[in-house]
């Protein structure tokens, strides 16, 4: 009995030991298996890269087509294509999109644009116009982001409202600046009249002129909580008065209105010295 146990545990110690060797062995040949697929790809990666330049050559078209596709008011196909002119001919695969994207969204009218390639030879573009809302400091236009940007002379629309803020440095208050002129016009047009230009000046003080030639002085204001709305249309409403039928004023002898009082309003005449109160 005991010598049986005994072959009994000498068997299993030689079947343990083939199984752990064959374990070894095929966990060896996986790894080498790898080893050698590693090696495999970075010999065809260096490959790849040493003939990097022949294999462009193969596959690489030139440039032939310039797609420009967007809605046009006062830009044209043909100027973003002119400004483009040089990359026809170039590698397709080698034309740097970014500087291409850079080069069409520097031209004045162009806010953003996008650009992808479309094989075998053509880059298609995407144009987005800016949008003016009104003049900006008297020599450039502002666009509802609050940005500013300077066309050629010859395409700035005519009939766009004028700001002025020479202080204003932010896109953010260029826009309240724009939001504030709205508000005036939307109020004060009901008196049959029209704003052509808005300043903000120094300290918060607003003066704008409308497009009958009278300049008003409005002082500091608030939209921003109710008490400073509600001074702000009464001060309006003392204004839009001057210009009613029955305030029976002369409008075209008025040179200028000071809003600024609490009460009331002073006119200063055209070709009189004293201004009147009321």
């Amino acid at each position: 009995m005991m010598h049986e146990a005994t072959a009994r545990t000498v068997i299993a110690e030689q079947v343990g030991a083939i199984s752990v060797d064959t374990t070894y062995r095929a966990e060896t040949v996986y790894m080498l298996k790898r080893v050698i697929f590693v090696i495999a790809l970075l010999s065809a990666l260096v490959f790849l890269l040493s003939q990097k330049a022949s294999l462009i050559q193969v596959i690489d078209h030139p440039v032939s087509k310039i797609q420009v596709s967007g809605e046009f008011n006062n830009l044209s196909r043909e100027t973003v294509q002119s400004e483009l002119a040089s990359i026809h001919g170039e590698g397709f695969l080698a034309v740097n999109l970014d500087e291409v994207k850079a080069r069409v969204e520097s031209l004045p009218w162009v806010y953003r644009a996008t650009v992808t390639r479309v094989w075998p030879g053509e880059i298609q573009l995407t144009v987005f116009e800016q949008e003016a809302v009104s003049y900006w400091n008297e020599n450039s236009l502002l666009n509802s982001q609050g940005d500013v940007f300077t066309p050629e002379v010859r395409g700035i629309p005519t009939e766009l409202p004028i700001l002025i803020g020479a202080k204003v440095s932010s896109a953010h208050m260029r826009i309240e600046m724009f939001n504030m002129f709205s508000y005036l016009q939307e109020q004060i047009q009901v008196y049959g009249v029209n704003i052509s230009q808005m300043e903000l000046k120094s300290r918060g003080v607003w003066d704008m002129t409308l497009k009958n030639g009278i300049s008003i002085a409005l002082g500091n204001l608030d939209s921003s909580n109710k008490t400073g709305l509600e001074n702000l249309d009464a001060k309006l409403e003392r204004v839009g008065m001057i210009f009613s039928a029955r305030a029976g004023i002369q409008i075209g002898s008025i040179e200028r209105i000071d809003a600024r009082y609490p009460n009331g309003v002073a006119i200063k005449w055209k070709d009189k010295l004293a201004a009147s109160k009321i």
